[in-house]
């Protein structure tokens, strides 16, 4: 299987999550949900990485690893926030033995410098923060409103599904007061919930267990959110678990990890997971709109990042043309553009890997950018974000057709 090039990966094993992203002015600085020791789910330690553009990385290495002489095994997500000329660092710490994610996991603050060399442990929040029992606890985020700095964490309360939010109780970002739930629905796992304000209006997102990344816009007035609209943040079945940053261009940043969607969690056998394109978020009314990052049109025509081999591009789709992608012999993967919706198939020789048609509105031409198995189309705000395991695809020659031995692309008029 072909590793993305421009979308985040590991050079191998497996990812998941996206934590502590953060704009310093010049660099962008990520940390991520990774296993050092294979390509599949487990002894989950933070990876690190940053990036002056969100195209070109440098990976880094292991910046935060489980304590497992102090009884961590795992360090689930969490965030990175503005402290004291440096950063104040949360994550989910999970124990060892049945139900420690579920039942025992507490949350753990750490200061860092400015570069992140340098991660001190520092005070940690258990479940008596909470003034009755959940379960499932974990994801802290940090934010700011007015003077007032918020922490964001998920949990399940009975059978309901809840984003709680605390407020500092002093300078020190490490001592909490409880202050309700922010969110919740029925019947659900919430993950991952991230917060962004524009002005009174808050877009809060949250992952809604393990079945995509869901949005709530409202009106927030530092006790309660109300909701003016609900949706998909992402029309695909590959986009879970997001977080946020600033950025150069002044809007923020959404980052999210694209899982696979496979029968095996390491299609390739090397590596498992990627990022979907980071993108920009924006606020039109109470309707979110998600653009990629505008240092990505350095893939404008495929001009790629150095080293990056064929098969990786962006291609524009307008109305009513279809644009079909081809692999292997019987492989494919066709966006048609056309009466309001953008409809994406795919068909790939891959055993177990997901071909459920997907469909987003889609008012004129899409964006599709193919970069090995991760596939993503913009259109009108909204994002697809997929992926397909079919054989290489090649770059598209002038004219909009174009074939290399057995790969193929092609554009015709809609049905």
């Amino acid at each position: 299987m072909q590793r993305p090039a421009y979308h985040f990966a590991p050079e191998k094993n497996w990812m998941n999550d996206p934590n502590g992203t953060v704009f310093d002015g010049t660099f962008y600085h990520l940390f991520y949900q990774y296993n050092p020791f294979g390509s599949e789910w487990g002894n989950i330690h933070w990876g690190y990485a940053c990036s002056r553009d969100l195209v070109h990385w440098e990976r880094c290495g292991v910046r935060l690893a489980p304590r497992r002489e102090e009884g961590e095994e795992h360090c689930f997500s969490g965030c990175a926030f503005p402290y004291g000329g440096g950063y104040k660092l949360a994550y989910t710490s999970v124990g060892f033995g049945e139900g420690a994610a579920a039942e025992r996991a507490v949350q753990v603050f750490c200061n860092a410098d400015g570069a992140f060399a340098r991660i001190e442990r520092r005070a940690v929040l258990g479940a008596d923060a909470n003034p009755f029992p959940v379960r499932e606890w974990r994801d802290p985020f940090l934010f700011s409103y007015g003077k007032t700095v918020f922490l964001l964490l998920a949990g399940r309360r009975g059978g309901r599904g809840g984003i709680f939010y605390y407020t500092a109780a002093d300078g020190t970002l490490e001592r909490w007061t409880f202050g309700g739930e922010l969110f919740g629905r029925d019947g659900a796992l919430l993950e991952c919930p991230n917060a962004v304000l524009f002005g009174e209006r808050m877009l809060l997102l949250y992952s809604l267990g393990g079945g995509g990344v869901r949005y709530a816009a409202g009106d927030f007035d530092g006790k309660s959110l109300a909701v003016r609209e609900e949706g998909d943040a992402d029309c695909g079945d590959a986009f879970y678990a997001t977080n946020l940053s600033g950025s150069a261009c002044g809007k923020p940043v959404l980052f999210g990890w694209l899982r696979e969607t496979a029968s095996v969690p390491a299609p390739g056998g090397w590596y498992s997971g990627c990022l979907a394109l980071p993108r920009t978020v924006e606020l039109r009314g109470y309707t979110p709109v998600f653009r990629p990052v505008p240092t990505l049109s350095q893939v404008e025509g495929g001009a790629l990042p150095a080293g990056a081999p064929a098969g990786r591009a962006h291609i524009s789709l307008q109305s009513g043309q279809t644009l079909t992608l081809c692999g292997g012999e019987g492989e494919f993967l066709r966006f048609t553009a056309g009466g309001g919706t953008l409809r994406a198939e795919r068909r790939c020789a891959f055993a177990g890997a997901a071909e459920t048609p997907l469909s987003m509105p889609c008012a004129g031409g899409a964006e599709i950018y193919t970069d090995g198995t991760a596939v993503e189309a913009y259109a009108g705000g909204r994002a697809m974000s997929l992926r397909w395991y079919g054989q290489p695809l090649r770059l598209p020659a002038e004219g909009g057709v174009f074939a290399r031995g057995m790969n193929a692309a092609r554009f015709t008029d809609a049905e």
